[in-house]
């Protein structure tokens, strides 16, 4: 079993709710969403911030 994790999951995992990480993230919801559902791809920037706030390596991330 892979132990690698989603935006979603690992958003989902710290109980944090899309509104929440698109405050933190300083975006909005439909960007958090887009970026959840692969629409568009998360920048970089943003990726690490997020990792950093959830303490998850960034290699840990399945992001395709």
């Amino acid at each position: 079993m892979s132990d690698r994790v989603t935006l979603r999951s690992a958003r989902k995992m710290k109980d944090l709710t899309i509104e929440e990480v698109a405050k933190y993230l300083e975006i909005t919801v439909t960007t958090w969403r887009n970026y959840e559902n692969n629409k568009t791809r998360i920048p970089a920037i943003k990726f690490l911030k997020y990792c950093d706030w959830l303490d998850i390596e960034p290699k840990k991330f399945d992001l395709s």
